[in-house]
């Protein structure tokens, strides 16, 4: 199946591809065709209105660059060019109930000002479109009164004027305009395809008017203005432009100027107007209507070759598009498309944007017409495959119906499954919150959704309110199901507690809690906790029995044998050496009782933290090493072989020095008695970050049955038969002791290893 759907999909991609390509060549065939229709309608950068405007306005800039040179001092615009008319309309004529602003007669109005700082930006802009133009234009000015010349050029450009030679062979386009005296454009020759329709256009400038350019409208349509002076006198100032006065302008392009030129225009003025024109002389050359043709040979081939060559476009998941997007894209591609391909045919033909691209990168022309050759083409055959791809993606309708097809292909349909999806997925978001956690977040998603519905229906006006009513009946069903749905988990929490509060420890608690499911966590927790409570208690009341039982027996054993031997010293037969020995006896079993009695007190005390501490500043590594030293007696009768790693440096911490002497003490003392004899014992002091890190390692002479943490525990030994002299509180004693001066004591047992590590911070 894998092998026929990847043959298929081959097959229909091939097909796609050759069919594009197909069609691009053949499009670009009628490029030459579409170019020679165009030739017969083309305007060109140099006849166009708004380029013939520039040079107009150039004569401002020119002229003021000149008077500048002749005058050698700064000279601005409006002082050249700017002229003003101030009458007396009508003495004390401000009485009249009139409102005007009151001005000294050396201020111009308030419009008047206005439309003076427009026609400023009027001529700022004349000059801004001269420096892009100027290097592509040759230009000379020249003073008819003094015949002074001013150009930019070493070609003898003034000879248009004074006619001594022919100079209109250099050029493949001129304009010469001549004002008068009084600033009037009175003569204007060209050379150009077109030559009348320069000369008729700049002609229409004779009458004063000025080329449109940006604010020039608001000074055009203010050009007087009524106030009142100082003296109550209603005057009327009214301005006006002359043009240059007695002066001659020439502007003169080149057959490679004016290729530059092409671009430059375009490019910076003509943008929009030049490539419109273009679009419109290509649209009318009939690129438009061949590539509706190409589209409807693709679409017939795209219906067609599926059934001759054998492959389904429908099983190509990129070709199965929704009727929502392949519609609309086909009525794009038959229009908005359609521009983009007739702008494509324009640029390339034109070769504007060759040489656009030449002067970017600096090549040659050729090769920027290569680059934008392949660049159409290769957009032209996207253009074209999507096409096919559009079209291919109604094969089969009529097989499966047209019914079935837009059940199938229709993305409403989708959405609405997807909208119950998306309806119940929300509803789970909901019953799911945490109301223990931050319930913000959701509060606010549920009003912004809320928000956006109802902004919705509102859009509809009063239509909105048969939106209105299933949407209100949708929502409160959705809140009554939700309302029992929390009520029924909140049932289930009500059974839970409840059990819980009977002693059923053991009961699962399970189910779906949804917004109670923290709730359902702490409650397994609590029972956890419950159950080790009373494991603990159980094994505290075990503990409490063995201790009874131990003390008992511990303080009977050596009570039993002191009244006996205090019996047998009542008999007067005994002699002198025996009556010794149970003395001796009677001495030793009473200091064992003492022992236990002040161990069993030391540990009571410990265990209701009535303990004084004295604090202090205590070397760790010395007090060990004093305590070995105070027990080297037994260590050495012991028969026990200690290695000591201790650091030489000293480890002062904040202990009772006294009790920490207490702990080692009963330390070393149980392993004296536990420790099995010839056998190694460690002793490892480590200084951690924030404190020290102490481990006791022995071999046990008995074997260990019991926990290492229960060893730890009050009149617990390690020998089970009870046959040594320990009270078997040493243990619990340090470990008390320890805790009480914030450190830890632990025990381990690997086998007969037995471990003690101690640390504090």
């Amino acid at each position: 199946m894998d092998t026929k759907l990847k043959n298929n999909n081959k097959k229909l991609w091939i097909t796609t591809i050759l069919v594009s390509v197909a069609a691009m060549v053949g499009f670009i065939s009628f490029y030459p065709y579409f170019n020679n229709r165009v030739k017969q309608q083309y305007v060109l950068p140099q006849e166009r209105e708004d380029f013939l405007d520039a040079l107009y306005q150039f004569n401002y800039v020119t002229y003021l660059n000149m008077q500048v040179a002749e005058q050698e001092k700064h000279i601005a615009y409006d002082e050249l060019y700017l002229s003003y008319l101030e009458t007396v309309m009508e003495t004390n004529s401000g009485a009249n109930g009139a409102v005007y602003s009151t001005r000294s007669d050396t201020q111009l109005p308030y419009d008047v000002a206005d439309q003076k700082s427009a026609i400023k930006e009027y001529f700022n802009q004349c000059e801004e479109k001269f420096s892009r133009y100027a290097s592509n234009i040759d230009y000379c000015v020249i003073d008819k009164k003094t015949e002074e010349i001013n150009k930019n050029t070493e070609t003898e450009i003034e000879n248009l004027y004074f006619e001594k030679s022919d100079v209109s062979s250099n050029y493949a386009f001129y304009v010469m305009m001549q004002f008068d005296e009084n600033g009037n454009l009175y003569y204007v020759t060209a050379k150009s395809e077109n030559a009348d329709t320069v000369r008729k256009y700049l002609s229409a400038f004779t009458d004063g008017n000025l080329p449109p350019a940006d604010n020039y409208f608001y000074w055009k349509q203010n050009q007087g203005n009524l106030y009142v002076d100082s003296k109550q006198n209603l005057k009327w100032v009214e301005m006006g432009v002359s043009g240059p006065t007695d002066a001659c302008f020439i502007y003169a392009c080149t057959a490679e100027q004016l290729s530059v030129l092409e671009v430059v225009s375009s490019a910076i003025y003509t943008d929009y107007q030049g490539e419109w024109e273009q679009y419109a002389a290509y649209l009318e050359a009939g690129a438009g209507n061949v590539y509706a043709l190409f589209l409807l040979v693709i679409a017939v081939l795209a219906l067609v070759l599926p059934y001759i060559l054998k492959y389904r476009p429908d099983q190509c998941s990129v070709f199965r598009l929704h009727l929502e997007i392949s519609i609309p894209a086909i009525f794009i591609w038959m229009s908005a498309v359609a521009q983009y391909i007739v702008s494509i045919v324009a640029m390339t033909n034109t070769g504007f944007e060759a040489r656009a691209l030449a002067r970017e990168w600096g090549i040659a022309q050729q090769p920027a017409q290569i680059i934008v050759m392949v660049a159409g083409g290769a957009l032209q055959v996207i253009i074209f495959g999507i096409w096919f791809m559009l079209v291919s993606s109604f094969v089969g309708m009529w097989k499966m119906g047209i019914w079935s097809f837009i059940k199938e292909r229709c993305l409403i349909g989708h959405l609405f499954g997807y909208g119950k999806k998306y309806i119940k997925k929300s509803y789970y978001y909901l019953m799911r919150a945490d109301l223990g956690g931050n319930m913000m977040k959701r509060i606010r998603n549920i009003v912004i959704a809320n928000f956006f519905i109802l902004a919705l229906i509102s859009l509809c006006w009063v239509y909105g309110w048969f939106l209105l009513v299933p949407y209100s009946l949708v929502l409160f069903f959705i809140i009554r199901k939700s309302v029992k749905k929390i009520q029924e988990q909140y049932g289930q929490l009500l059974e839970a507690t409840g059990r819980i509060a009977q002693g059923e420890l053991d009961a699962e608690i399970t189910g779906d809690f949804g917004v109670f499911q923290a709730f359902q966590e702490e409650l397994v927790d609590i029972q956890q906790g419950f159950k080790m409570a009373v494991k603990e208690e159980v094994k505290s009341q075990q503990m409490k029995t063995e201790l009874i039982t131990n003390v008992s027996h511990d303080l009977k054993t050596p009570l039993t044998a002191i009244i006996t031997y205090v019996d047998l010293l009542k008999d007067e037969k005994i002699t002198p050496e025996e009556q010794k020995e149970y003395i001796e006896t009677l001495e030793r079993k009473s200091l064992r009782l003492k022992v236990l009695i002040e161990d069993l007190f030391e540990i009571s005390k410990a265990n209701s933290d009535n303990v004084t501490l004295n604090i202090v500043n205590v070397d760790i590594i010395s007090l060990m090493k004093q305590v070995r030293n105070e027990l080297s007696d037994k260590i050495e009768e012991s028969g026990l072989l200690f290695r000591w790693n201790l650091p030489e440096e000293k480890i002062v911490l904040s202990l009772d020095s006294q009790k920490t002497y207490r702990i080692f003490e009963n330390l070393y003392n149980n392993i004296l008695n536990y420790a099995m004899k010839g056998t190694r014992v460690y002793i490892d002091a480590v200084k951690t970050e924030k404190g020290i890190r102490i481990e006791l390692k022995n071999i046990s002479c008995e074997e260990l049955q019991v926990d290492s943490d229960y060893l730890t525990e009050r009149f617990v030994r390690g020998d089970s038969a009870r046959n040594t002299e320990g009270s078997g509180l040493g243990l619990a004693i340090a470990r008390s002791f320890t805790e009480l001066q914030k450190g830890t004591l632990t025990t381990q047992v690997d086998g007969d290893l037995f471990k003690v590590i101690l640390e504090w911070q």
